[in-house]
């Protein structure tokens, strides 16, 4: 029985030290962090479409946009198709892809005009969230906290996205050196109990105990 809540514990050991490195790996490498946040939200969008093409009978628009997959690609299905219901979607994949082409711009005019259009409240949600990875790329990490910090209370926001949006605002604090900021906003993280905010709420606390 020792031996075996031995191996339980050097277990348990190993899985605080990898959080522990993924933790440490966001604050010296945030940029990086910011792009594959990014990322993520950029595979789930295109999940989302693949399973509303077969909620719309795969019609030849639906088509066109789920297989869209260079920014030039995306851009001519969506003007051909501005308001077909997968085009927010496909209007987030091109987010990141204006990125790595340096354009902030860009980047920043297609989350506003899926905010605009209010065609999704999923996609509207994520383009704000962009919005806030967006504005930290950018050194401007007082507007990004605001971006999150609003995000975070908004009564509209799903409970992964208010987990996502304090976990930004914790982490940004905190490299800020703003420890006492960070904290606060890390524990509203952290006290979210839905199922779906579970691995925000894992970095949170892996963040305070190393702050403290």
């Amino acid at each position: 029985m020792a031996k075996n809540n031995k191996k339980l514990f050097n277990s348990v050991d190993v899985i605080s030290k990898e959080l522990d490195a993924v933790d440490n790996f966001v604050l010296k490498y945030w940029k990086k962090y910011v792009y594959i946040a990014i990322g993520v939200i950029v595979v789930v969008a295109a999940v989302t479409i693949f399973i509303r093409v077969f909620e719309h009978n795969s019609t030849s628009a639906a088509r066109e946009i789920s297989g869209a997959l260079s920014l030039e690609q995306l851009q001519t299905a969506v003007s051909k198709n501005p308001t077909n219901v997968l085009t927010p979607y496909a209007e987030l994949e091109m987010v990141p892809k204006l990125l790595e082409k340096k354009d902030i711009d860009g980047a920043k005019k297609v989350c506003n005009k899926v905010i605009s259009s209010r065609q999704d409240p999923y996609a509207l949600a994520q383009a704000k969230v962009d919005l806030g990875y967006i504005a930290e790329i950018q050194g401007n990490n007082d507007e990004a906290i605001k971006i999150f910090t609003q995000l975070a209370s908004d009564p509209e926001s799903t409970e992964s996205v208010k987990a996502e949006s304090f976990y930004n605002a914790g982490r940004i604090y905190l490299a800020m050196g703003k420890k006492t900021q960070a904290i606060e906003v890390l524990k509203k993280c952290s006290a979210i109990s839905d199922s779906s905010s579970m691995g925000w709420q894992e970095f949170a606390n892996n963040l305070m105990n190393a702050a403290n």
